[in-house]
């Protein structure tokens, strides 16, 4: 076991200092997150990547994945962030605040991907006639499993997304929603 440990936190150290990410200190990654795109991806200080199944109690599907698609594309992760097996894709911007965490198989994206025009969907620039809009998190949120944020939502700080969400508009800070939609539950204001 300690020998894993060691070995993860030798991958954490040459991700941040060689590869693709722009850190602010140390973060811990377990298994190895995909990071793409020609954009900018940023992580503050503390935060933990986990893209093996045995690293968390729920498990993982897949292993983490940033991609910011665009030179223009920017993924801005806050300090202390926890994520398992999650997918994050920005054409514009997606910024979490700090100590977000993020429960297994979460998937954020300012972006529908495809054009909604049906003649355009499934040919060339189908991705560039694909609307976006920034996604913003506050502080301290939870966001439980396999919840999808999409484009355009702003969470509040110290909001709770509920396991299995889908959130299509803004959350008020320290809110609980859940549902598909997602729905407010309680409200701390």
């Amino acid at each position: 076991m300690r020998f894993r440990a060691l070995y993860w936190a030798v991958v954490a150290r040459l991700y941040s200092k060689l590869g693709p990410l722009a850190c602010g200190g140390r973060i811990r990654i377990v298994g190895f997150p995909i990071v793409r795109g020609r954009g900018i991806v940023r992580v503050g200080a503390g935060s933990d990547f986990r893209s093996k199944s045995w690293s968390t109690a729920m498990g993982v599907l897949q292993p983490c994945v940033l991609n910011a698609f665009l030179e223009t594309s920017n993924i801005e992760i806050g300090a202390n962030c926890g994520m398992s097996g999650v997918v994050i894709c920005a054409k514009e911007s997606v910024k979490l605040g700090n100590n977000v965490q993020l429960g297994s198989g979460v998937v954020i994206c300012d972006t529908d991907f495809h054009s909604m025009d049906y003649q355009l969907r499934g040919k060339d620039g189908d991705f560039d006639g694909a609307n976006s809009s920034p996604v913003r998190i506050g502080d301290d949120c939870f966001i439980g499993a396999r919840a999808i944020i999409l484009k355009g939502v702003t969470i509040g700080d110290r909001s709770i997304i509920g396991a299995g969400s889908i959130v299509v508009k803004d959350v008020p800070k320290d809110t609980v929603v859940a549902g598909n939609p997602a729905k407010p539950l309680f409200s701390g204001q």
